[in-house]
């Protein structure tokens, strides 16, 4: 069997042994795609996704209009992550001349978009000057955000960090 343009035979021709190699390469790289995004977790933080997409723009106007008026500075610190030590988030929150603001309740959301097993809700505690805190322990090196939401009466408002743990 001699492989030339000329040979009548398909196989022996390498036109067509071309297109049969393409084709494979193709499929097996589609293949491989369909294989990795079935194992591979969806990336999805919440359960919910589809309904909190439908409520954001209500959410996102009140949480403009709360801002607004309770005109808060929030300030997040945190030291260098590492992977399961514990670690603190300091938060500071300053009213419009600068107090820090007594008797506030809040969460620290720590959620990794790539992993919701690894999400925490973790409620914030209050020092005694008026500053509040977290403790948290994160299992994964990589990137995290930390969502703090603070509320006063029916008024909220959040903070959005993004962190590396190393």
């Amino acid at each position: 069997m001699k492989i030339s343009q000329k040979n009548k035979n398909a196989l022996s021709n390498p036109w067509m042994i071309g297109w049969l190699l393409l084709v494979t390469i193709v499929l097996s790289i589609n293949s491989y795609m369909i294989i990795t995004s079935a194992t591979t977790g969806p990336g999805l933080v919440f359960d919910d996704y589809y309904q909190r997409g439908v409520d954001y723009e209500k959410k996102a106007l009140k949480l403009l209009d709360d801002k607004k008026q309770l005109q808060w500075e929030i300030l997040l610190d945190s030291t260098d992550i590492k992977v399961n030590e514990p670690t603190t988030l300091n938060i500071l929150a300053k009213d419009n001349n600068g107090n820090l603001i007594k008797g506030l309740t809040g969460i620290l959301q720590v959620y990794r978009p790539s992993d919701k097993n690894k999400d925490q809700i973790i409620q914030l505690k209050e020092n005694k000057d008026g500053t509040y805190y977290a403790d948290y322990t994160l299992g994964l090196k990589g990137k995290w955000r930390l969502l703090v939401s603070l509320k006063q009466a029916d008024k909220l408002q959040t903070i959005e960090k993004k962190i590396f743990v190393r």
